[in-house]
């Protein structure tokens, strides 16, 4: 509300709501703010973590006893708060931060089925088609997708001029897993012309711009348990479209029965996406479920002297089934 912020927590036992006195203008410049700063590694970690400590104590700090002896938090963020990336949110304990992740998996979801028909990523086996390096700039996502191949070797893989749009078209729903390491666009403009920079097939009258009109007409992609766009702005919102839950490309791949996908809040890095999916599916191939493994991944990023900043790793999100 104006001068409130009303969390409601929901377990199998209770359902409870805390308020926090806080402007909504405040709040929404804040939040704003700590996005922004996410953006680029160029924002001292410094000033980064202070406002994850100050975030955390906002929206954690307030429900802390109700989250005792959980494992998982499945969240559902309403209007502006969409823009808050809750797993980078951490505590500040003697001058060293414990990020939300090192406690619990996060998932976002916009239905309870989500809840109550969760499925574990190791459970079945997973047939994997990857599409990597489209336009031939991004020498990392090429080496990501080569990397799942090599820990699923019965993996199918498209790199560079074979990663075409009419081959993605056609072949999504015959795989479980499907994998795009190449170039998101997003129109702010026009949601439905943003698209996912695969390679043009003039033969079969595709530009190479999957767009999400073109994925919308797509009659169902329900065989498809993951779908990860390991790409730019998957997650990012459509401003133009005022609604409880968001027009976003990932959701345009949940809403034509997508099962659980993996996307991005910002611009992402590519040498760091790299070894974070590559630590995904390492984690995927051990018997992870989803959100485990993505969880895991970004911890050990989070870890390493060269990606710690949040900016490399807390982009990335589970949306949907975990």
């Amino acid at each position: 509300t104006d001068k409130q912020l009303l969390i409601f927590v929901a377990t199998n036992s209770s359902l409870n709501v805390r308020k926090v006195s806080i402007d909504k203008q405040e709040l929404t410049t804040v939040i704003n703010s700590f996005k922004n700063q996410l953006k680029t590694a160029k924002t001292e970690k410094d000033i980064v973590l202070k406002n994850c400590n100050k975030l955390y104590q906002i929206f954690i700090s307030p429900i802390a006893d109700l989250l005792e002896n959980r494992t998982r938090l499945a969240l559902v963020p309403t209007g502006f708060l969409y823009n808050l990336p809750l797993q980078a949110l951490g505590e500040v304990k003697n001058g060293k931060i414990e990020y939300l992740i090192s406690k619990y998996d996060i998932t976002y979801i916009n239905n309870i089925k989500f809840v109550y028909q969760s499925q574990a990523g190791g459970k079945t086996k997973l047939k994997i088609v990857a599409f990597g390096n489209a336009d031939k700039t991004l020498s990392n996502a090429e080496d990501e997708v080569k990397n799942i191949a090599n820990l699923f070797p019965e993996t199918t893989i498209f790199i560079q001029d074979s990663a075409t749009e009419s081959k993605a078209k056609l072949m999504l729903n015959d795989f479980n897993v499907v994998h795009f390491a190449i170039h998101g666009r997003l129109d702010p403009i026009t949601f439905a012309n943003s698209y996912l920079a695969l390679a043009p097939n003039t033969a079969a009258g595709d530009d190479g711009k999957l767009t999400m009109a073109e994925i919308q007409k797509i009659r169902s992609l329900r065989n498809v348990r993951l779908m990860v766009l390991s790409a730019c702005n998957t997650a990012v919102k459509d401003e133009n479209v005022k609604e409880e839950w968001h027009n976003t490309p990932a959701n345009v791949f949940i809403l034509k029965g997508v099962s659980s996908v993996i996307a991005t809040q910002w611009q992402v890095h590519d040498e760091a996406t790299g070894k974070l999916m590559n630590h995904f599916y390492t984690n995927l191939e051990a018997g992870m479920a989803f959100s485990s493994a993505l969880k895991k991944a970004q911890l050990t990023l989070s870890q390493s002297e060269k990606f710690s900043h949040p900016y490399y790793w807390s982009a990335f999100e589970t949306i949907g089934k975990w």
